[in-house]
């Protein structure tokens, strides 16, 4: 077994070596690629050229003398040309040698400083509550978090295209940036809380017994976390001033009226808010100041935004069917993209605006 050293290796770049001894050197390059720094510095590498080997004209020339050397010229002198034809062709395949080691270092050199194509293109930024107060913390969206002593909270320094995400360990309040396109996503304790803009609590303590998300106003969803396989329940919308109860070893889930509404609720119910106005079930109010609906059928609610804002609104009634609607808003001109919005959100439609208007689709 030939040992590979330094001497070696030089007498390989000189083509000095034997054949014996080029194919062990030219193995032990290939398997380790960086040695040919050694070898060369990093100028060199970037000054070669494939042209300063053998072009593809000499090359050919230079087999057409090799094949009319052992054709014609052998039965004249055998032994030496032959002896010229080992010469040549060691010195082709040398160079084939020589070239298919630098490409491979080539590569080699390429992959190991390029990024990976899995690694997020903004940071991962960890935020912990240390404190025995509060801790406010704004995203880049502009949602406003309020973390709870000895919780964190992990996210994205700047969110994807088409979703907001993070994950929470422990108790938090969100106050979420409204964005139709990019719905915002909570993962905490088993569970997973989509909003397109709103406010709510999760509760998701590593000691507790229960994973609890409490709405404070506009629309919520909560559903399992399936990448976390730890609570399995069907999908809940809660109603502002509710809260969803998990059990985390039984994955049973109930929803209750808070017991002890946080003091945005309160502030809610003021004149000039949906959160005061009592409507009974299955009907709506849609007067100057706010927009109500308290389990409406979808298709109502479009109707009324249709007559209300003279929009044009296409769906598919069928599809539609046995899906209702309960939110409370504030009557504005953007009205429309909050409330199909939050029904596209609920129901897992798509919403594409047309001329008009919006078509809501599967």
């Amino acid at each position: 077994m030939i040992t590979i050293t330094e001497d070696l290796i030089q007498k390989f770049f000189n083509n000095q070596c034997s054949a014996e001894e080029a194919k062990a050197v030219s193995r032990y390059l290939k398997k380790y690629p960086e040695e040919l720094e050694k070898y060369m510095p990093s100028s060199g590498w970037n000054q070669f050229r494939e042209q300063n080997l053998l072009s593809a004209a000499d090359t050919k020339r230079i087999l057409g003398h090799i094949k009319y050397s052992i054709t014609y010229k052998n039965l004249i002198k055998p032994a030496r040309n032959w002896a010229l034809w080992y010469k040549v062709a060691s010195v082709l395949l040398m160079a084939c040698i020589i070239s298919a080691l630098i490409f491979r270092y080539r590569t080699f050199k390429q992959k190991e400083s390029a990024p990976s194509s899995k690694q997020n293109v903004f940071p991962e930024v960890v935020e912990t509550n240390n404190l025995n107060t509060l801790k406010k913390i704004w995203l880049s969206d502009s949602t406003e978090v309020t973390l709870h002593p000895g919780s964190r909270l992990t996210y994205l320094k700047g969110f994807e295209f088409n979703k907001r995400e993070v994950r929470l360990e422990g108790h938090a309040k969100f106050t979420v940036t409204k964005d139709r396109v990019r719905p915002f996503t909570v993962y905490a304790g088993g569970l997973a809380t989509t909003v397109l803009g709103t406010v709510f609590e999760v509760m998701a303590a590593g000691k507790e017994a229960y994973t609890r998300v409490r709405l404070i106003s506009g629309s919520v969803l909560v559903n399992t976390d399936k990448d976390a396989g730890i609570l399995h329940i069907a999908p809940v919308y809660l109603k502002p001033g509710e809260e969803l109860q998990v059990n985390r070893a039984t994955s049973i889930a109930r929803t209750i009226k808070a017991k002890k509404p946080a003091e945005d609720i309160q502030r809610l119910a003021n004149s000039s808010s949906p959160a005061k106005q009592l409507v009974p079930r299955g009907e709506l109010i849609l007067n100057d100041s706010i927009a109500s609906f308290n389990h409406v059928p979808v298709m109502n609610v479009l109707e009324t935004l249709q007559k209300e804002y003279s929009l044009n609104i296409k769906y598919d009634a069928h599809l539609l069917d046995n899906m209702f609607f309960t939110g409370n808003f504030k009557r504005t001109s953007g009205l429309p993209d909050e409330v199909i919005g939050a029904i596209a959100l609920l129901n897992g439609l798509k919403v594409e605006q047309i001329i008009n208007g919006y078509q809501l689709s599967k």
